[in-house]
C-alpha cells in the first residue's frame, strides 16, 4: 500500500491508482486480477519514474507491469511502491 507520508505521482492526466504492488490485488470489480507471471525482479518506484522508463529498464511492456501488479491507470503510479517486474516473454 502506498506510504501516508508520500503522495501518489500524478503522471499525465487524472485518476486511477496504483495498487499494493506485491500481489495482493483488490477486491473492486473494476480492477484486473494480478496476474501470477513470475517475477525476474522487484522494482521500487522513485520519484519521477514512469511506469513505461521502468519497463524500459527490464525489457517488458508497462502494460505488463501494470497487469502484474494490478495497476489499472499505468500513468498513475505511488512512489515507494515496490513493483513486481514479470519475467520478459
Amino acid at each position: 500500500t502506498p506510504s501516508p507520508t508520500a503522495p501518489p505521482i500524478q503522471l499525465f492526466g487524472t485518476g486511477g491508482s496504483g495498487l499494493a504492488a506485491q500481489g495482493t490485488g483488490s477486491t473492486d470489480p473494476n480492477v484486473p486480477p494480478v496476474t501470477t507471471t513470475a517475477c525476474q525482479a522487484q522494482h521500487t518506484i522513485q520519484q519521477g519514474e514512469t511506469l513505461f522508463r521502468i519497463s524500459q529498464q527490464y525489457g517488458v511492456t508497462a502494460r505488463a507491469i501494470a497487469n502484474r501488479n494490478g495497476i489499472t491507470n499505468i500513468n498513475v503510479i505511488d512512489m515507494f511502491d515496490v513493483l513486481c517486474i514479470p519475467a520478459s516473454q
